[in-house]
């Protein structure tokens, strides 16, 4: 099963970076040149004596560089600006300032952080200019204002307008990669949430099922080997409890698929723990349970987890040693419940973890290490599952040969050391 997380769906582009936008913008320009052209607006002087259409084939080439900013720069660059070094020596006014306009807008909009603050300086230089020689040629305080109004329009607008336009360029694409970034993370989320799901779900199936299967065979053996018809039957007895049990657990697994993955309910009580024993006494081993009263106060998952330890010792030390006897010691420590399984004078196996009598707690990666094989084989999946679950509640494991034996000791916090 794959998790994937909707893809994020890119915002539509600003209508002033695209070459539809430049379009829509190079026709109006052209209208509002063809217009004036036409009824003779913003005519200078010197260029009274000229055609109306003039200036507006002047224009054309300016215009066309409006429309192809976006896709040829250098080209639309070059021809607005040819347009209107024409169009200001024939006269025209109007055509010069919407080409000046667009010249400067083009290359604050469009072009690199270095050609950007040169246009700034060349806006100002212009603007100090026109103003300069206003005073120059005699005119007054009110001609000085009105050339640097006009510069600030021509030249000061068109790059402030574009440098915010930028900006919002930016922070559109930065809002994108977040989006994407979102998306990614929820993905990875959803997925990793996904693995421990069937993480949880296959630590259920071996703590319900297997279990049940482990001592089904052991039971079916002690069967096959009894020459008394009574034991027999009582073996059988056992075995239909223990499939029937298995088939319950089975169906509550399934019933949790179904409802989504809810968490399931604790399959196992430390009240199921003399049924433990009973079953495997029906199979003719030699189990000892001793319980220590009074029992601390555990929560459900601490209470089943410690369950699924007595469960997961008795398993394993009758499938691996199963002519020893097997001693299951429950009883209170400071700050919690402990559970012992202990296989008299089983044979040494694999090293433990932590010396004998001290506990230590689980490893990040529960498992790894956490608890020794048990003698005489196995992949010790039980364990390290059974690590995992003890870990998810505050407890810890230990299982190693020890002087008595191969021990499993498992600890898990009351309900007051849990909550803080």
């Amino acid at each position: 099963m794959t998790a994937s997380a909707p893809a994020a769906v890119p915002a539509p582009a600003p209508w002033w970076s695209t070459t539809r936008g430049d379009l829509f913008l190079a026709g109006t320009d052209a209208l509002l040149v063809a217009s004036t052209a036409l009824t003779g607006v913003g005519v200078l002087s010197w260029g009274q004596a000229h055609s109306p259409w003039l200036p507006m084939a002047l224009a054309l080439p300016g215009l066309l560089g409006v429309s192809l900013r976006h896709r040829h720069l250098t080209w639309a660059v070059a021809l607005i600006g040819a347009s209107t070094v024409a169009t200001a020596v024939l006269g025209h006014s109007v055509a010069a300032f919407v080409l000046l306009f667009e010249f400067f807008f083009t290359l604050t909009l469009l072009g690199s952080e270095r050609v950007r603050a040169a246009t700034r300086v060349l806006a100002c230089a212009l603007t100090a200019a026109f103003v300069v020689g206003t005073v120059a040629s005699g005119g007054g305080l009110g001609q000085a204002l009105t050339a640097a109004l006009g510069g600030a329009l021509c030249l000061g607008l068109p790059v402030a307008w574009a440098s915010d336009l930028r900006v919002s360029d930016r922070l559109r694409a930065v809002e994108a990669r977040r989006a994407d970034e979102a998306a990614s993370s929820a993905a990875a989320h959803t997925e990793l949430a996904l693995v421990r799901e069937r993480t949880r779900m296959a630590g259920e199936l071996h703590d319900s099922v297997s279990g049940h299967l482990s001592a089904i065979a052991l039971q079916s053996q002690a069967a096959l080997n009894a020459s008394d018809p009574a034991v027999r039957d009582a073996v059988l007895g056992q075995i239909r409890s223990a499939s029937v049990e298995a088939l319950a657990h089975m169906r509550s697994l399934i019933d949790v698929l179904h409802a989504g993955g809810q968490q399931a309910e604790p399959l196992g009580t430390l009240a199921d723990l003399p049924a433990l024993a009973e079953r495997a006494r029906a199979a003719g081993h030699q189990v000892t349970l001793r319980v220590s009263e009074p029992l601390p106060g555990l929560s459900r998952a601490a209470e089943a987890a410690a369950f699924r330890a007595a469960s997961e010792g008795v398993t394993n030390a009758l499938k691996h040693a199963p002519r020893r006897a097997v001693e299951l010691v429950v009883g209170p420590v400071p700050g919690g419940l402990e559970l012992r399984v202990a296989n008299r004078g089983a044979p040494g196996g694999g090293p433990g973890v932590g010396a004998p009598g001290h506990q230590h707690p689980l490893p990040d990666d529960a498992g790894s290490g956490a608890a020794a094989t048990p003698p005489g084989g196995g992949n010790g999946l039980g364990l390290r599952q059974l690590a995992a679950r003890l870990d998810s509640v505050g407890g810890t494991l230990r299982a190693g040969p020890e002087a008595e034996g191969w021990v499993l000791s498992a600890r898990v916090p009351t309900l007051e050391e849990e909550a803080t």
